[in-house]
């Protein structure tokens, strides 16, 4: 597949996701949604752990058997890390116990965990078949039928919207992951041997010990803001700012996906370039970022004066908060790419763990939303600062990494 067919598609698939997403959050409770928020955040760091990051050995396994006991090994462990992952979401999300139906929540929460685990073998074992032309495809199927799940469950009266919401996410990933095995003739690997899991960690144990810890500070980071707002605000409010930052990274990771998909794509991150031309190229990136941000704000604020829906009333209200997080957030994505495939992966978990630690002083300290969404948008542009000088090859000049000579 061409590259720009292949961005096209992944555009239309992730832009599908979002608008599917955003539909959702405004069929639900703002309580319901605050407290899916907070369960996909902390679902979304349990993606860096679940299988802790063997499933990266399928790719770079040197033969076919390499990355069958890489896949055996992965579903073997994702059960043990998917129910450290519930535990979590019980321990750090207030209030989620006192629920009604808390139980059926959190095995829900389980499940879903493994599967979107699943998915993420998935899409390793198309890489490494040569077949990333399907993944858009996978990824749309993944997100329609979540979505036509998360529809039929909320506006149903069997199960509580919450509770409708998770059980579509595991619908979406294991009909994905169905269909993708029976179109490929794939077969489920036999799990007799657990001891294939130990195997491929004394064997892969540098993505283990490296490459895991920085993935888990990264995504800790982002998530974040999401668990400081439930902590500080009730669910009501947590659910508008939950909307807020849905409705404004919505664009935005639409454009740092395609840009960094770009970038890498082409090699800048090892070819010479042309510094000014690629320079020119991220300020428009960034141009980009700042005119969808300001276009959800405005656009925002208009449909909820002109047709009076109070319940966007509500979220315009956390918008410039949530434009002004995201922004610094998606400013410095593409860096972080670029820095991992320079092999700056030392520099990167020490970036990551510093990060790390101020956002967590962040979440200790804030005493209130607003201020604590002020000070991650601060800690983010930092990062974003720090991984621009980190991706830099020459040693000179902020932008010179997109000119990178081979080593």
């Amino acid at each position: 597949m061409r590259l720009g067919t292949f961005a096209m598609t992944s555009f239309a698939a992730s832009g599908a996701g979002a608008v599917f997403a955003i539909i959702v959050a405004l069929l639900v409770s703002p309580s319901d949604f605050g407290f899916y928020g907070r369960l996909q955040a902390i679902g979304l760091v349990a993606q860096t752990f679940v299988f802790l990051r063997l499933e990266r050995a399928i790719l770079s396994a040197s033969g076919l058997a390499g990355a069958m006991r890489a896949t055996v090994a992965c579903m073997w462990l994702g059960v043990f890390t998917a129910v450290l992952a519930t535990a979590m979401a019980a321990y750090s999300i207030d209030g989620l116990t006192r629920l009604p139906d808390w139980p059926a929540l959190l095995t829900t929460f389980l499940f879903s965990t493994y599967a979107r685990g699943l998915a993420l073998i998935g899409i390793a074992w198309l890489r490494r078949l040569g077949l990333a032309s399907e993944q858009p495809l996978f990824v749309a199927l993944q997100v329609t039928v979540q979505f036509a799940m998360q529809l039929w469950l909320t506006r149903s009266d069997v199960l509580s919207p919450l509770l409708g919401l998770l059980i579509g996410e595991v619908a979406g990933s294991a009909l994905a992951i169905v269909v993708l095995a029976r179109r490929n003739r794939w077969r489920v690997p036999g799990l007799a041997r657990a001891s294939y899991a130990l195997s491929a960690i004394r064997r892969w144990w540098q993505l283990v010990v490296l490459n895991m810890p920085a993935a888990f500070l990264s995504q800790a980071l982002v998530s974040l803001p999401t668990l400081t707002v439930g902590k500080l605000a009730t669910s009501d409010e947590t659910g508008h700012v939950v909307l807020a930052i849905r409705l404004v990274d919505a664009p935005l990771q639409i454009l740092a996906a395609t840009m960094t998909t770009i970038a890498l794509t082409q090699g800048w991150h090892r070819h010479a370039a042309s510094g000014r031309q690629h320079r020119m190229f991220y300020a428009l990136y960034v141009g980009a970022l700042i005119a969808a941000c300001t276009a959800t704000v405005i656009l925002g604020g208009v449909i909820a004066d002109v047709f009076h829906w109070e319940r966007l009333q509500a979220t315009v209200s956390a918008l410039p908060y949530a434009a002004m997080l995201c922004l610094c957030l998606q400013a410095g994505s593409p860096m972080v790419e670029i820095a991992a495939y320079r092999g700056r992966e030392a520099g990167a978990f020490a970036l990551h763990g510093l990060m790390a630690a101020i956002g967590l002083a962040v979440w200790i300290l804030s005493a209130d939303p607003h201020m604590a969404l002020i000070f991650f948008a601060a800690t983010f542009l930092f990062r974003s600062a720090c991984f621009t000088v980190l991706a830099e090859v020459n040693g000179s000049g902020l932008w010179r990494f997109f000119g990178a000579r081979p080593r």
